[in-house]
């Protein structure tokens, strides 16, 4: 059932807000959360809470040509035509490069906004999209390949300390990233080739453990169906197949990259 507002008051979702700010400060250098109302359209409706990835223009690397102008331009509600489907649903078609969501993130912040999380059903809702690197990450794995819920398929759910748990999960594997980094320059700088060598080692198996049950929360998937025995295999040889372990540090360092 379409649903236009959320069933939670504005000082709710302020507070909801503050206490994800406690997590991700919000700054005008690098991007922060926004908790965000995504009521979908009445032919499709969402009516679930997400998590924005807002990052300032300032901080932004690049924009496809275009967008910068379409969040400028008109609401993208007001360029565009209705069409009737082949399933006689009439779907209203944007001109606009960017969602209405967007523009009015960006008229309301000065950043550009992207779809990162959604908030429903239980262990804090998932990603919205798995990336590249964590399809071959799953692939890796022996698992089969999973597509996760559409937004307001799965069941209705607030904000809560669930939602932060992920949160704080997503910004230790940012740390480790760092550290691997600050590691990495180390050993060059300081000779203590051994020791950094260990320490990387040690945060890779964390860092690649936590992305599995990350991952497996978010499928519902129990992570028995990958044996420890097989995850140590992995993490001491690479991938199951011996003469891919190019690959698998590729896959390894990719992550780090994109977490």
């Amino acid at each position: 059932m379409f649903q236009a507002d959320p069933p939670e008051d504005a000082a709710t979702q302020a507070r909801w807000q503050a206490d994800i700010e406690s997590v991700v400060p919000r700054t005008d250098r690098v991007p922060w959360l926004l908790l965000w109302w995504e009521p979908g359209m009445p032919y499709e409706p969402v009516g679930r809470w997400e998590l924005r990835e807002v990052t300032p223009l300032a901080a932004q690397d690049w924009l496809p040509d275009g967008v910068l102008d379409a969040l400028q331009g008109p609401d993208p509600r007001t360029v565009g035509v209705w069409h009737r489907g082949d399933d006689g649903v009439t779907r209203w078609i944007s001109d606009s490069l960017v969602s209405r969501a967007q523009w009015r993130i960006y008229h309301d912040t000065g950043c550009y906004a992207s779809r990162w999380w959604v908030i429903q059903r239980a262990h804090g809702g998932h990603r919205l999209r798995w990336g590249p690197v964590e399809r071959a990450f799953w692939r890796m794995q022996g698992k089969p390949e999973s597509d996760l819920p559409l937004p307001g398929a799965l069941p209705y759910a607030p904000y809560d300390e669930r939602v932060k748990t992920q949160i704080l999960r997503a910004d230790r594997m940012r740390q480790w990233k760092q550290a691997l980094a600050w590691d990495a320059r180390a050993a060059t700088k300081q000779g203590a080739a051994q020791f950094v060598a260990q320490h990387r080692e040690a945060l890779k198996r964390q860092l690649n453990e936590t992305m599995l049950a990350f991952m497996d929360e978010q499928v519902q998937a129990a992570v028995s169906e990958v044996s420890r025995k097989g995850l140590a295999q992995m993490e001491r040889a690479g991938p199951s197949d011996p003469t891919e372990p190019a690959q698998f540090e590729q896959v390894t360092q990719d992550i780090l990259q994109e977490v």
